[in-house]
């Protein structure tokens, strides 16, 4: 881990910052955390100073750059996500008698868990031990009393050896796909959907914990995190799959839900509900069942135009190979004297049933 003392917001993920070798730890858990200091909420102010107190590099903190009181000392990781701290160190306290505060937050609510605390002052390192509370955490601030000069600041004070561990309540997911469809996964979301064609017919899900060791079930079977579930089989119409995730302590559970619609089956109806002609009367009058007709036009009638309904919206018609909308007229057609054949054809959804 390195500590910029030039930036307020120094990102590192380490198992623990300790006296004795703060970069060589591997990150637990997957998160990257933040820790700053502030003097309002948790809106940073100044930096972090990776400081060496004997000058051997045996002993680093994390103090404030100024070295001038300020309000409280932030850990906190990105996006949210839950973790814990078993532990850290305090040292080099520089008031008598001063109270100090843990403060755990989910969301910036923080009421999740507290403890007080007192530290050897001096030079002096105190070892301090977070109830469970502080497992299941977002965010944690650090708070003092401080001097009569400086109520409630925090004075100097070098902290170290944070002991991160994987939370136990947390539920959630990192990853969700299906196999049959994508959508955008957003960890502070639980419902998703997409659509699929008729021709799809079922589909995988992949979960991923966000805490290693959470279980996975999907529709009631349980599945390995981050591997794909058995094929779900998709009805025509919405598919419900349930995806619950249990927490570490075994009773904390989160619920996801993917719906996928599956398309019906493309039509076969190639049916027209009407045709009609500008000019001469369609004999026998249109039935949907009757594919052929006449009409008479006098000598003066040199063209006419067809109008064309089909019974279903999906389907797609043609005058005399012209593609025309249903329900509108096609284009003038030249009448030669005599008998002129005026092939009107209705091709299906389908593609392939057709009626002339």
């Amino acid at each position: 881990m390195s500590i910029d003392p030039l930036l307020p917001d120094n990102t590192f993920t380490v198992t623990e910052f300790t006296d004795s070798n703060p970069s060589s730890q591997t990150h637990f858990p997957n998160i990257e955390y933040e820790i700053y200091f502030a003097n309002v909420g948790n809106t940073r102010t100044g930096a972090v100073t990776n400081y060496d107190l004997t000058g051997s590099g045996s002993n680093s903190m994390l103090v404030f750059d100024t070295f001038l009181p300020v309000g409280s000392l932030i850990v906190k990781s990105q996006l949210q996500r839950l973790f814990g701290i078993a532990s850290f160190v305090i040292q080099d306290a520089q008031v008598l008698g001063a109270t100090y505060t843990a403060t755990g937050y989910i969301s910036g609510v923080g009421t999740v868990a507290t403890h007080s605390f007192m530290a050897h002052p001096g030079g002096l390192s105190s070892t301090i031990n977070l109830p469970s509370e502080f497992r299941n955490v977002d965010e944690i601030r650090i708070t003092s009393t401080g001097h009569p000069s400086e109520a409630n600041k925090l004075w100097q004070e070098g902290f170290n050896n944070f002991a991160f561990t994987e939370p136990n309540r947390n539920a959630a997911l990192s990853a969700f796909s299906a196999s049959a469809g994508t959508f955008p996964f957003l960890a502070a979301n639980t419902s998703y959907a997409f659509s699929v064609t008729n021709a799809v017919t079922s589909t995988t899900v992949t979960p991923t914990v966000d805490t290693p060791g959470a279980t996975i079930t999907v529709n009631g079977v349980s599945v390995t995190s981050g591997a794909a579930s058995g094929a779900i089989a998709l009805n025509v119409g919405s598919n419900i799959i349930t995806t619950v995730v249990t927490a570490l302590d075994g009773s904390t559970t989160k619920t996801y839900t993917l719906t996928v619609t599956r398309a019906a089956p493309p039509s076969n109806n190639a049916n027209l509900s009407n045709l009609a002609l500008s000019a001469g009367t369609l004999n026998p009058a249109f039935a949907s069942g009757t594919t052929s007709y006449t009409a008479s036009v006098p000598f003066t009638t040199t063209s006419l135009n067809v109008t064309p309904t089909v019974a279903d919206a999906t389907a797609s018609v043609t005058v005399n190979g012209v593609a025309v909308t249903s329900g509108n007229a096609s284009g003038a057609i030249a009448l030669a004297v005599g008998a002129n054949t005026i092939t009107t054809v209705v091709t299906a959804q389908d593609g392939s049933t057709t009626s002339t």
